[in-house]
């Protein structure tokens, strides 16, 4: 078409030398002349056929897609169609309208068949690019109403006819599709233009409307749909502040069922807790009654709604009155529900983790039909209270078993001052005879046999008095009521002490002791008896596993704040795995020849610690063992 020596451009040509010649000869106003010759102009660059354009239809699925794109103004436009088409009945009019690019969107007025031969169904493309010069495409493409009379069409084939076209606007001024009311020659008129154009514009005005109107209850559905939610956070944030306030299981599940009853409008509501038996569920809250109605376990009957919600994991309605009332009898006997006429029951699990950890059930009055967003809300509400319920029964427990070990505690702590009494007597007794007798044969030289009785006697006593005052010790350390009298002591003078015994058992033994405390070494705040106790536990364990000929030390040194006391042996050492359990009480190293209570160390550290000191071991196998712990400065 854009080729001067092709048959089509010598047709164009020709038809635009006669339409130059008619619009002479009407006279016709140069604005519209120029508009007209625009349009030919674009229907010539598009290589539109002058004498008959093909009719091009789109397919059954992309008109499917435009009609639901541009269904408001389909159905704006529909009653103008009918109503211009009657009007105008006399002219036969077809009257269409056709999208922004030009493709009919519905149709009304002529004959189906004449319309089919025109092209004019609902699918057929009347854009100026398509169809050259015409009333819808041609006000599309212009933006402004036109009226196409006979030869002012780019087609020949067009020349019977007038076509008035308007565009149709969306509120921003976008082309969302045009009108078009075509006739014959013989019946058309320019004239109706301006009616075409107030159809049109109608068509804006409704559709603005239409659009404003649904704006407008969108924004109130927001708004609606904002309150609501600001109303439910503020709910779940009330409910969760609540939760945290309790301290039970069933408080838990009371606040539960109070609030989502609330939000349900509920008649009655139960909250049941697992047992211990797996099978089984417990009241543990209720409203709605007096709460006097026997509950005993519930077993796992798929009929019950709380079993449902539990198997299912999520919310269960029984809306049918009979099933609720066969299932609600045996569930939820009590005045509530058999007081109502068509009873509802709403069942939620408490779940966590995948674990049951028991219901809740509400009596609703009527239908009940839940929206999703209610769903959802009562939905978290019972996560919530289902943390709540784990955290408080979890709780429980440890309070439960803080209570048995406490009671253990105190039994043993009774059992402990019973025996230290009732031993303690007996054992005073013997030792002060076992004086007695030692100083009455002190003088007979020919009874050393019953001297040496005596001192047996005295050591064994000795023994049983020293075992008494461990166990004595370690009840006040686990009690944390280990009293100690600190007072500022010459750390030289608790070694002296400590060291006295142990050198006089180590002579026999062959074996060395070394002390090494240095003369400017500052006081320390201690019980002096207390850390000679400790002293002599370690010394005692070093002399008890170092072997004969070996070497015992001790060293005490200034540190930051506080002085550092060092006990080392040259005995068999300490197995790795065993120094995590060294202060442990009651516990004694595997295979050790050197029977023990286990008590010395465990009493070493607790000492040590009510000083505020620290107390920590250093050893391998073979290569002996450091104990060392620190005690404050006096000055501090």
């Amino acid at each position: 078409m854009g080729d001067a020596g092709t048959p089509g451009a010598t047709v164009a040509k020709e038809r635009f030398r006669k339409w130059d010649d008619f619009v002479r000869e009407l006279d016709l106003a140069d604005p519209l002349r120029r508009l007209v010759l625009d349009s030919w102009e674009r229907s010539w660059a598009a290589a539109v056929d002058p004498v008959r354009p093909p009719f091009r239809r789109i397919n059954d699925e992309e008109l499917a897609r435009r009609l639901e794109r541009s269904a408001d103004l389909v159905r704006a436009a529909i009653p103008h169609l009918h109503w211009a088409a009657a009007l105008l009945r006399a002219s036969e009019p077809a009257v269409y309208v056709v999208d922004g690019d030009g493709i009919v969107l519905c149709s009304v007025g002529a004959s189906r068949s004449m319309m089919e031969t025109f092209g004019l169904l609902p699918g057929f493309d009347w854009s100026e690019r398509a169809m050259g010069t015409n009333g819808a495409g041609t006000a599309i493409a212009a933006n402004r109403p036109v009226a196409i009379v006979g030869p002012e069409h780019f087609a020949s084939a067009f020349d019977d006819c007038t076509c008035t076209g308007a565009p149709i606007h969306a509120p921003d001024g976008t082309i969302i599709g045009a009108i078009d009311v075509s006739t014959s020659v013989a019946t058309g008129s320019p004239e109706r233009l301006a009616l075409v154009a107030h159809i049109a514009y109608t068509i804006e005005r409704e559709l603005q409307a239409s659009w404003e109107s649904r704006r407008r209850e969108a924004e109130e559905a927001g708004r609606i749909q904002a309150e609501e939610a600001r109303e439910q956070l503020a709910r779940l944030q009330a409910v969760t502040a609540a939760l945290a306030r309790t301290s039970t299981a069933g408080e838990s599940a009371c606040v539960a069922i109070r609030a989502i009853g609330t939000i349900l409008r509920a008649q009655g509501a139960r909250a049941y807790l697992r047992t211990d038996d797996p099978r089984g569920l417990r009241l543990v809250a209720s409203t709605g009654d007096d709460g006097t109605s026997p509950f005993p376990a519930i077993p796992s009957d798929p009929e019950q709604p709380i079993v449902l919600a539990l198997f299912r994991g999520e919310l269960v309605i029984l809306p049918d009155p009979d099933e609720v009332e066969g299932a609600a009898t045996r569930f939820a006997p009590g005045p509530t529900l058999s007081a109502m006429a068509s009873p509802c029951l709403v069942a939620l699990p408490l779940r966590i983790q995948g674990r049951d950890l028991g219901g809740l059930v509400f009596v609703i009055e009527g239908p009940c039909r839940l929206d999703p967003a209610i769903r959802k809300l009562v939905a978290t509400m019972a996560e919530q209270c289902a943390q709540a319920v784990e955290r408080n029964s979890l709780f429980e427990s440890e309070k439960r078993a803080r209570a048995e070990a406490q009671e253990a505690v105190r039994q043993r702590e009774q059992m402990l001052g019973i025996v230290a009494h009732d031993l303690r007597n007996p054992l005073s007794a013997i030792m002060l005879r076992a004086a007695l007798l030692k100083r009455e044969l002190a003088s007979r030289v020919d009874e050393e046999k019953w001297r040496d009785g005596v001192r047996t006697i005295e050591r064994a006593a000795r023994h049983s008095n020293r075992l008494i005052a461990d166990l004595l010790d370690v009840a006040s350390i686990d009690a944390h009521r280990l009293s100690i009298l600190p007072a500022p002591h010459e750390v030289s003078d608790l070694v002296a002490d400590a060291t006295e015994t142990v050198r006089l058992g180590a002579t026999g033994r062959s074996l060395s002791v070394h002390v090494e405390v240095p003369t400017d070494l500052p006081r320390v705040l201690a019980d002096r008896d207390r850390v000679v106790q400790v002293l002599s536990n370690l010394l005692g364990n070093a002399h008890k596993f170092t072997p004969d000929g070996g070497t015992i030390g001790v060293r005490a040194e200034a540190l930051d704040g506080e002085v550092g006391i060092h006990v080392r042996d040259s005995g068999v050492g300490i197995a790795a795995e065993h120094l995590s359990r060294i202060f442990d009480p009651y516990w004694t190293r595997p295979n050790n020849r050197q029977r023990g209570t286990g008590l010395g160390l465990a009493i070493a550290r607790g000492i040590v610690q009510a000083h505020g000191g620290r107390i920590w071991v250093e050893s391998r196998v073979g290569d002996g063992s450091t104990f060392s712990f620190t005690l404050p400065l006096a000055g501090r």
